[in-house]
């Protein structure tokens, strides 16, 4: 991960001391990045009658 990451190992656990922390700043990440492409990916539907 620290590799595909372009940092090294060390950095990595500086960063996140535990796996547990790794995973969720990654979840969070990911959930912000699903949160900013909500609009755009709701204007994509087609709108139902109401």
């Amino acid at each position: 991960m620290a590799r595909e990451a372009g940092v090294g190992v060390g950095t990595l656990y500086r960063r996140f001391p535990s796996k547990e922390l790794l995973i969720e700043s990654t979840y969070r990440h990911e959930v912000q990045l699903l949160c900013e492409a909500a609009p755009e990916l709701a204007a994509s539907f087609p709108r139902r009658a109401p």
